[in-house]
C-alpha cells in the first residue's frame, strides 16, 4: 500500500495483543531450592556436631527408647549414616519423596536415642522435610504449598523466638554477651537502657514473623531477616568465634526467608489461608507444633527448643557438685571445665560440657540435664556428696530462678 509502511509478520497486532489472556507466571522451582537448602545446612550442622550424631563422646546419652548399651553407638551410626546419605540423595533429587521419607525416618530414630539431638535447627528442617516427603509432584502447585509451608514455620519462629525475649534478663545479659565485640561499651548502659533496648529488639523480631504471612509486608519480612540473620553470623563468628554449629543455620535461614519473599506459581491470596484453614494434615501438624504448642513454654509445659527460646533466657539449666575426690577421677576435658567453689568443692556446669564435647549447647530441659546427670554420677559409682543443682526458668519480670537440689539417689 502506497504512502504507509509495508506489513511485517513479526511486528504484533496490537488489537489481537490486547485481546490476549494473561499468560501464567514462569514456574519456578522453589520447593526444589528449599529441600536443598535444608539437605545442605542439616549436613553442615552435623557436620560441625559429629560427636553428637556419630561419636565418641563422654557426654551422656538422654533417650527417649532404651536400648543395650552395646548396641546404641551401632544403631546410631546406621541411623547416622542413613540420614546423611538421604540429604544427600536430596540434594541430587530433592522431588524424590523417598529420600525424604528416609530422612525423616532416620531423624526420628536420632532423636529417640538421645533428645539432646533436638537443637533447634535440627528440629526446623527435620519439619520442613516432613513436608518434603508428604508432598506429590503431581498435587496441585507443589511450589506454592511448599512456600506456604515454609512462610509459616518462619513466621512461627520469629515470632515466637521474639516472645521468649520479652524477658528481663535478655537486654542485661544475653544481648550484652551477643553484641559485646561490636559494641565494647554496652555492658555500661544503665540497666533499664539494656532492658528497653532488649524488648524493642524481641518485638521487632515478633513483627517479622507476622509480616511474613502477608504478601504485601513479605518481602520487607524478608529483607529485615537477613539483616538480623547477617548481624548475628558477624557476632557469632567474627566476634565470638562461639556456637560454630548454628552458623551454616543463619545462611540457611536467610535463605529460605528470601526464596518465599515473592509469590510462588500461581499463588493466590488465599494461599496461606488454605494452609491455615483447609484440611491438610502436615499443615494442620505444623500449625500445632509451631503454632500453638510454645505458648504452653510460658506456663512450664513444654520444652524450650521446641518453643523457640533462641537466644532467649527463658531457660533450664544444671551443673554438678562434688569433692576432691570425684574431681581425681575426671577426665582432663572434663576437668578443664572444674569451677572451685571452696576448698576441695568443685562443680561445673553441664551447658559447658555439652558444647565442648559434642559441639552443641545441653539440651535446656531440667528432665534431660537431670537424666545427663544421673548417668554421669552413675558412672561414678553415685558418690554420695555429689549434688546436682536444677536452676528453672528465670522469671521474666525479676530475673529470679528457682533451686532445686538433687542427690545421687533421687536426680
Amino acid at each position: 500500500m502506497r504512502g504507509g509502511p509495508a506489513y511485517d509478520a513479526r511486528t504484533p497486532d496490537p488489537i489481537a495483543w490486547a485481546a490476549m489472556p494473561d499468560l501464567p507466571p514462569v514456574r519456578r522451582p522453589v520447593a526444589a531450592r528449599l529441600v536443598r537448602t535444608v539437605a545442605l545446612g542439616m549436613l553442615a550442622g552435623m557436620a560441625l556436631s559429629l560427636a553428637l550424631w556419630w561419636g565418641p563422646r563422654d557426654y551422656p546419652r538422654a533417650p527417649l527408647l532404651a536400648l543395650a548399651s552395646a548396641q546404641v553407638p551401632a544403631v546410631e551410626r546406621a541411623l547416622a549414616g542413613l540420614l546423611a546419605a538421604a540429604l544427600l540423595a536430596l540434594l541430587w533429587r530433592p522431588s524424590q519423596r523417598a529420600f525424604a521419607v528416609l530422612a525423616c525416618l532416620a531423624l526420628a530414630g536420632c532423636w529417640l536415642l538421645d533428645q539432646s539431638r533436638l537443637q533447634p535447627w535440627a528440629y526446623l528442617y527435620g519439619l520442613v522435610l516432613v513436608r518434603a516427603a508428604t508432598l506429590s509432584s503431581s498435587s496441585e502447585s507443589p511450589d506454592a504449598r511448599m512456600a506456604d509451608h515454609v512462610r509459616v514455620l518462619l513466621a512461627c519462629t520469629y515470632f515466637w523466638s521474639g516472645l521468649q525475649k520479652l524477658h528481663v534478663l535478655f537486654g542485661t545479659v544475653s544481648l550484652g554477651s551477643l553484641i559485646e565485640p561490636l559494641l565494647p561499651g554496652y555492658g555500661e548502659l544503665p540497666a533499664p537502657v539494656r532492658v528497653a533496648l532488649g524488648l524493642a529488639l524481641a518485638a521487632f523480631e515478633s513483627l517479622i514473623g507476622v509480616a511474613f504471612l502477608f504478601q504485601r509486608t513479605r518481602r520487607v519480612a524478608a529483607l529485615a531477616a537477613i539483616a538480623m540473620h547477617a548481624l548475628l553470623l558477624l557476632l557469632l563468628a567474627v566476634g565470638l568465634g562461639w556456637n560454630p554449629v548454628v552458623w551454616p543455620w543463619n545462611v540457611a535461614m536467610a535463605v529460605l526467608a528470601w526464596s518465599v519473599r515473592s509469590p510462588t506459581e500461581s499463588e493466590a491470596p488465599s494461599g496461606l489461608a488454605r494452609l491455615l484453614w483447609g484440611r491438610d494434615l502436615v499443615a494442620r501438624a505444623l500449625l500445632v507444633l509451631l503454632g500453638l504448642l510454645p505458648a504452653l513454654s510460658f506456663v512450664d509445659r513444654w520444652d524450650a527448643y521446641p518453643s523457640l527460646a533462641l537466644y532467649s533466657p527463658r531457660i533450664e539449666g544444671a551443673r554438678i557438685c562434688f569433692g576432691e575426690g570425684v574431681k581425681a577421677r575426671l577426665p582432663p576435658e572434663l576437668q578443664a571445665l572444674l569451677v572451685t567453689r571452696a576448698p576441695h568443692s568443685y562443680e561445673f556446669w553441664i551447658e559447658e560440657w555439652s558444647q565442648t564435647d559434642l559441639g552443641v549447647p545441653a539440651y535446656p530441659s531440667g528432665r534431660v540435664l537431670r537424666a545427663v546427670a544421673r548417668e554421669f554420677l552413675a558412672s561414678l559409682g553415685n558418690p554420695p556428696q555429689a549434688r546436682v543443682v536444677v536452676h528453672g526458668r528465670p522469671d521474666p519480670i525479676s530475673g529470679k530462678a528457682s533451686q532445686r537440689v538433687y542427690t545421687p539417689d533421687d536426680v
